[in-house]
């Protein structure tokens, strides 16, 4: 059967009409390329990501004078007797007791050989150097407590207190101008960390 030519060439017409109606789909339907400069330290929307926070460099230790740590020392060791002296008469733990009486034996012996130092060195000790405000309140609590009430917070004060002292004298020994109270808190710090280790061993 022979074919019109009219048919033949109305046919060509809808083959490559379709082939590049395709091809125009094709291409619209590509990924669009990634907006430039959306790299490494951004966030999706091309904003730049926050800069890490930067820490701030430690202050160095301030000054400590004679007179100061004459007073804190004496302060620091007259409140722990007093403290001790409590416990030996109101702790309900023989143990308890027995600590403190060595406290007061020991911190008794400091403070005599810490008022020989400041004489030799100049520095005067403070009159009756008498705990302050804060250490007498803390002193006055220890009143008002009894039985294993009076054991656990004995035993937490003097773990506070040798803290603080630890850290006066290590610090006086560092940066202290007088030699002979520096040679008093280098003698007397081992003391006063053993005190240390045996309150945290009750």
């Amino acid at each position: 059967m022979t074919v019109p030519r009219a048919a033949i060439a109305l046919g060509s017409i809808l083959i490559f009409g379709g082939a590049c109606l395709s091809t125009t789909l094709a291409q619209s339907t590509v990924a669009p390329p990634p907006a430039a400069g959306r790299g490494a330290g951004q966030d999706p929307k091309g904003a730049p990501a926050p800069a890490a926070p930067q820490t701030k460099p430690e202050q160095t230790t301030a000054s400590l004078s004679d007179v100061d740590f004459v007073r804190r020392a004496a302060a620091g060791n007259r409140f722990e007797i007093e403290a001790a002296r409590i416990a030996v008469g109101k702790a309900s733990d023989a143990k308890v007791k027995d600590l403190a009486g060595k406290l007061v034996l020991d911190h008794d012996q400091m403070v005599k050989e810490l008022e020989k130092s400041s004489a030799e060195a100049g520095v005067a000790m403070p009159s009756g150097f008498m705990p302050d405000a804060a250490q007498r309140a803390r002193l006055d609590a220890l009143k008002t407590k009894s039985g294993t009430d009076f054991d656990s917070l004995f035993l937490s004060e003097m773990m506070k207190a040798h803290d603080e002292s630890l850290a006066l004298l290590t610090r006086y020994a560092q940066i202290g101008k007088n030699t002979k109270l520096q040679a008093w808190a280098a003698k007397v710090l081992p003391t006063v960390q053993k005190h240390r280790d045996m309150l945290k061993q009750m």
